[in-house]
């Protein structure tokens, strides 16, 4: 049987509790969702009121407390609580349960030995992410538990004996990313861009910026701060700072052939590497996966082994399935300029024999940018077959537009059933779909896109 992840006594001495009830087991994990919670695992009930120090859109929709004896029937071994509850399971109480687990994330990072890589920025975190855990075959924060929620208990579960871990650090308010990067102290941190993303909470384009720079606040004096060559950095961090690029003064430089990603050059070394389903982003997160590898002194040629064995594909970020012989590319989770114009660009490369579609959403949270950004989309749309529209925004692309190019305006996805889109699909056709995660992504859109295609009369004639 495995180490458990925490000791009771360890479990006391960190989390310094006011009072406990019943004998506390071994505990083999950290959970916040009743539901999720396995045998012996710590189930934290976590208050509506996080308090001031926190921000109120990373809090629960509904008091933990509520949820203690589901945590029990689920297996759980013991609870974290504010105050004590009702069910038989063992209980900590502690004035703070969020305030606790922020100390067990701690607690868990300085007992851990091993290299601990960070990574933010405006767009492609989590694919990033999932690169250098693939490249490094490691522990890493699953999906996007990236905020004042998922890093500390990603960082509270992970294993004792941890030689790598790679965690994602999100923000959508200011003072959010230094906080967390103190928490994870990373030995490589990396802004992997700025984009005008979040406006409307930050204000400016630079306040993003220093917003994400701040994650330098979390490095000692021997860690590396990885940088994209273009950005103003006004001298955040004093130790080792790497700028990446194509251009001559970035010290990782970036090779391309055929406008394609195919090797990186640090410190006199050359690195030449292929993926699976190539493009732009998922090529530039294979460069800095092997950059950090050379950093850290790896072995790169496992690392590009295992980048180009694996298809690493993450639902809503650019996945692409063929279903019926047509083509789906999810990038529904999210969207910003720059990340819409990289993926329609994407689109427009895909090699099919067919169409070029895209469903398309609003970009939100772009403040006084949002009129200009949606606008700017006219010239690539214009190389499509056809777009559907669906949000106040994005339709004002329609008096840009040639009406043939107009397959369907909606004010939400309820407006645009998916037999709709599908009825205009053929064999050989590719369809993109991207937008605000509000648009597509939390509304299952592309997952019942999938089925009706998988279900579609004329795709299976047309086979």
């Amino acid at each position: 049987m495995s180490q458990p992840l925490w000791q009771p006594k360890e479990l006391v001495e960190t989390l310094k509790p006011l009072e406990t009830r019943g004998c506390i087991p071994p505990i083999q994990g950290i959970g916040i969702d009743s539901r999720r919670v396995s045998k012996n695992d710590l189930f934290v009930a976590l208050p509506q009121d996080f308090g001031p120090e926190f921000y109120p859109s990373t809090a629960p929709k509904s008091d933990g407390h509520r949820y203690v004896q589901h945590a029990a029937s689920s297996g759980a071994g013991a609870a974290l609580v504010t105050r004590f509850t009702e069910s038989r399971l063992p209980q900590i109480r502690v004035k703070n349960t969020l305030k606790g687990l922020w100390s067990l994330a701690a607690k868990s990072r300085s007992r851990m030995t091993g290299k601990v890589i960070a990574v933010t920025g405006s767009s492609g975190k989590t694919t990033l992410k999932e690169f250098l855990r693939t490249a490094f075959d490691c522990y890493s924060s699953k999906g996007n538990l990236n905020n004042f929620l998922g890093l500390p208990l990603s960082l509270a579960n992970m294993p004792r004996d941890t030689r790598m871990s790679v965690f994602e650090l999100g923000m959508n308010h200011q003072n959010e990313i230094a906080p967390l990067a103190r928490l994870a102290r990373p030995d490589i941190a990396i802004v992997l861009n700025v984009l005008p993303v979040h406006l409307e909470q930050l204000g400016s384009l630079d306040a993003i910026r220093r917003e994400k720079l701040s994650i330098a606040e979390g490095l000692n004096r021997k860690g590396i701060l990885l940088l994209p060559d273009d950005l103003n950095d006004e001298s955040v961090f004093a130790g080792q700072v790497i700028r990446f690029g194509e251009s001559a003064h970035a010290t990782l430089r970036l090779v391309s052939k055929n406008n394609q990603l195919c090797a990186i050059r640090l410190d006199g070394k050359t690195i030449p590497f292929k993926i699976p389903n190539p493009n732009r982003h998922r090529q530039l997160a294979a460069a800095i996966a092997l950059a950090c590898g050379l950093i850290l002194d790896e072995d790169t040629g496992k690392m590009t082994d295992r980048l180009q064995q694996q298809d690493i594909s993450i639902e809503g970020r650019g996945s692409l399935t063929q279903i019926r012989n047509v083509t789906l590319i999810d990038e529904s989770y999210n969207a910003n300029p720059k990340s819409m114009q990289l993926a329609l660009q994407n689109l427009l490369d895909q090699s099919v024999k067919g169409r070029r579609y895209a469903l398309l959403g609003d970009m939100l949270e772009l403040g006084t940018k949002a009129c200009e950004a949606h606008s700017a989309l006219a010239e690539q749309c214009h190389r499509l077959s056809g777009v559907w529209l669906v949000g106040p925004l994005v339709s004002r692309l329609a008096e840009l537009l040639p009406k043939k190019k107009i397959l369907g305006i909606a004010k939400n996805v309820d407006e645009l059933p998916v037999e709709q889109v599908v009825r205009r699909l053929r064999p050989g056709d590719c369809l993109m779909v991207k937008g605000s995660n509000r648009i597509f992504w939390q509304h299952n859109y592309v997952r019942r896109l999938a089925e009706q295609l998988e279900e579609s009369e004329l795709l299976h004639e047309s086979n």
